[in-house]
């Protein structure tokens, strides 16, 4: 009878271990549990027959992603053979340690992972000797744990061992678990921004590969990518590009084309092309990408199509469709808020659109989102965090440019004195923007010192942050050379506006919008000290300008008509004058009609202009 059992629990395990090689895991358990019991009824709990069955329920636990309950079943396997073996060294013992090492692993318990896995690879290097492959599968699962703690140059030295052992039993030959070795190293040479490394040995994976299993290998496919991402990393766009495009390929080849996979090939190729600024190209692939993400269900879905709005949304941004970018971004706002997304997540939509609205002058908007980016970066970190003190900034300057003074003080205030707090000073690189903000509304104030006291430390920050030749630098100046202007400190003000002046031709060139707009500054300098022939000057090297960069038909060619023949009126040169009304008329009248304030204020002009004409004309033929 007893025999009979036996071969009944013989069976029950070749069962459970048939199912396993097919992956029916749920029928591999149903018969290693009744393996369990029966190795129980005939030889009781202390038992090698019995611990190997729970050895089997645990490892199959492992297999389908139940790691505590694998844990129960391991740890109970590992104390009968203990019990069974006492302290010599067994394979059964050794499998129990390694599979309770990748358990506890699985888990983020990479402390007792690494305990198990060192105890494994102890006591098989004991049993086996040095160049096993047991042993290089322990080396192997060692240097994994290391990477996922960080340690990489610990996982660095099990991963070359393991391909040493490797290569020792299988020789120069290609083989999968060597190609397996080459990936891991790559990873791991890349985590250390060794990238040539990497690349050669990814390299080295595809090669093998391709020579074993041919060219469609999804493994094969993953390589590339990588290269891809490396190439990238270095710079090397062309690499990546022809690396990525394999990728794509052979994907489309194993899953199909719209497979999450494909579909990350895709993305990862328009991204590249963002990157190199070729924004047109990039988005036939990214569009691409967000048609199979729309036309997805699975679970995550949502969240992945969320994730490539984005994507889109950053493309137009660089291509200044802010338009375009609001209504991507809002998209993705939209599916994050309907999948209940992370507050950090949606934080970062709310910033994103207040920054697009901010460069469409839509400054209720951009209030609108900033605030909000705000209140949930309070509720998520509190107030004293980065991100919560950024917010402050933004909203800061939000307020200002919708002309609410002291609300705009009291937020750039507010960063300050969390900059303070963070970074351990008041006038860290990261409170420009809030001195200048802050200099900003005491200047429409009225109040001039202290206005001038922010935005000198602003100056100070950019020009240690962006040195004296830059844009941002120039702004400044630029802004201290006004004030100075509404003080009646005319030689003060024309030193900056000079220096400004100077900056944005060297960063800009001559035919650039900053360039014209610090002409005008000091054309409108000029003109307040009546030295009129240089204000003349200066408005027709900035109307020279408008003209090459914006054609025929614009704003600012329109104002700048304007102030010219302003300039010319009060200078009693009405036909010169009359000339430049009437050009700006015509503008005007293209661009905003022909009742609109800024087309009948002109028209005015010009009559009251013709009136003095006539008069003139009249006057010479009475004296004639």
């Amino acid at each position: 009878m007893k025999d009979e059992v036996s071969v009944i629990l013989i069976c029950y395990k070749n069962l459970g271990n048939l199912h396993k090689i097919r992956s029916e895991f749920a029928k591999a358990l149903d018969f290693y549990s009744r393996s369990l019991e029966t190795a129980k009824a005939i030889h009781g709990e202390n038992h090698a027959e019995t611990a190997s069955s729970f050895y089997e329920i645990g490892s199959m636990y492992n297999n389908v992603g139940q790691y505590k309950e694998a844990l129960q079943y391991l740890l109970k396997a590992l104390e009968i053979y203990k019990s069974v073996y006492g302290e010599k060294d067994t394979s059964e013992i050794a499998w129990c340690y390694a599979m309770i090492g990748s358990a506890f692993s699985m888990q983020a318990n990479y402390e007792k992972g690494l305990e198990n896995h060192l105890k494994a690879l102890v006591m098989r290097k004991a049993i086996y000797g040095e160049k096993h492959s047991l042993v290089s599968e322990s080396h192997n699962w060692i240097g994994c744990v290391y990477s996922n703690k960080r340690e990489f140059g610990k996982a660095l030295e099990h991963f070359l061992k393991c391909l040493e052992i490797r290569k020792a039993i299988y020789g120069e030959k290609d083989h999968p678990e060597i190609a397996s070795s080459y990936s891991d190293l790559a990873r791991t040479y890349s985590s250390l921004k060794e990238y040539k490394s990497a690349i050669e040995s990814h390299s080295k994976a595809i090669l093998m590969r391709r020579a074993m299993f041919g060219e469609n290998r999804a493994e094969i496919a993953d390589s590339y990518n990588e290269l891809g991402i490396l190439h990238q990393n270095l710079k090397d766009y062309g690499k990546a590009f022809d690396s990525f495009t394999k990728c794509l390929e052979i994907r489309k080849k194993v899953f199909e084309e719209d497979h999450d996979l494909s579909i990350n090939a895709l993305v990862s190729i328009g991204l590249l092309l963002k990157e190199q600024g070729e924004f047109d190209k990039s988005l036939k692939y990214m569009l691409k990408a967000l048609e199979f993400r729309k036309a997805d269900f699975s679970a995550d879905s949502d969240s992945k199509t969320s994730i490539t709005y984005r994507q889109i949304a950053s493309i137009y941004e660089q291509q200044k469709e802010y338009k375009k970018a609001i209504e991507h971004e809002e998209k993705c706002l939209e599916l994050q808020l309907k999948t209940s997304a992370s507050g950090a997540i949606t934080a970062v939509s709310y910033n994103n659109l207040g920054n697009y609205y901010k460069k469409l002058a839509h400054y209720k908007k951009t209030l609108e989102n900033y605030s909000k980016c705000l209140e949930i970066n309070k509720a998520i970190y509190t107030e004293n965090h980065v991100n919560t003190a950024a917010s402050y900034n933004d909203v800061g300057i939000a307020y200002l440019n919708n002309g609410e003074p002291q609300k705009a003080l009291d937020h750039l205030l507010k960063h300050i004195e969390l900059c303070k707090v963070l970074y351990g000073g008041e006038n860290h690189d990261n409170t420009d923007t809030s001195h200048y903000g802050i200099g900003q509304v005491y200047y429409r104030q009225g109040d001039h010192n202290k206005a001038l006291e922010h935005f000198s430390i602003s100056l100070e920050i950019r020009k240690r942050v962006y040195g004296d030749k830059h844009a941002e630098t120039a702004a400044v100046y630029n802004s201290i050379a006004s004030l100075y202007c509404n003080r009646r400190e005319e030689d003060k003000a024309l030193e900056y506006f000079l220096i400004s002046l100077e900056i944005y031709q060297s960063v800009y060139g001559e035919n650039h919008a900053e360039t014209a707009g610090s002409y005008k500054s000091l054309g409108n300098l000029y003109y307040t000290k009546k030295e009129f022939a240089k204000a003349l000057e200066y408005h027709t090297k900035c109307l020279a300008i408008y003209r090459a960069i914006y054609g025929k038909d614009h704003v600012e060619i329109g104002n700048c008509l304007v102030l010219l023949g302003s300039m010319e009126k009060m200078q009693g040169e009405n036909q010169q004058a009359l000339d430049h009304y009437l050009k700006a008329r015509d503008m005007f009248k293209i661009l905003y009609g022909e009742y609109h304030p800024q087309t009948t204020s002109i028209i005015k002009e010009i009559q009251s202009i013709e009136d003095c004409l006539k008069q003139s004309s009249q006057t010479e033929s009475n004296s004639e």
